[in-house]
Formats: structure tokens, C-alpha cells, sequence
């Protein structure tokens, strides 16, 4: 068994880190969410995973928007027109 990693996280609290720089606002919200209100914040993922979960493709960029970089959307476009069309 083995286990990989593309974007792990440094540890929140490193010294002179700025652990939000560069995240998606999105991810941010949902972050300082979970560390004040982790009840609040389990039910938000799991009203955003059922909106996720019935979303067409081209909704989905709309979804992401803050958690995509242009061309991650560009390409998820592309990917969303073929998969509304099958």
C-alpha cells in the first residue's frame, strides 16, 4: 500500500506563515469555519456536497470559481460541455 500527496498543507501555526496565502477564498471561509464552529461547518460541507452532487457541468465552474486557477477552469469548461452533452 502506498499514499501520496500534490498539495499538502504546512502546519497552520508555523512561524512567520501566512497559512492562507494563496488559498482559494472558498477554502478559507471553510477553514476559519471549521475552527469556530465545526457543527456549522460539517453542515456546510454537506450542503455544498449535495449542491456539488446535482450540479450540471457548466455549473460546476461557477461552484469553484475561487478554487480554480484560469486555466483549471478552461479546462473543466471543456470537460463540463462534454459531459452535459452524453
Amino acid at each position: 500500500m502506498a499514499a501520496s500527496t500534490l498539495a499538502s498543507l504546512a502546519p497552520a501555526d508555523a512561524e512567520g506563515l501566512d497559512w492562507f496565502d494563496g488559498m482559494g477564498q472558498e477554502n478559507v471561509d471553510d477553514f476559519r469555519l471549521l475552527a469556530s464552529d465545526p457543527e456549522a461547518a460539517r453542515a456546510k460541507l454537506e450542503s455544498d456536497r449535495e449542491e456539488t452532487l446535482v450540479a450540471s457541468g457548466a455549473d460546476l465552474g461557477e461552484l469553484l470559481k475561487t478554487l480554480l486557477t484560469p486555466t483549471d477552469a478552461a479546462a473543466l469548461t471543456v470537460h463540463a460541455w462534454l459531459a452535459d452533452r452524453l
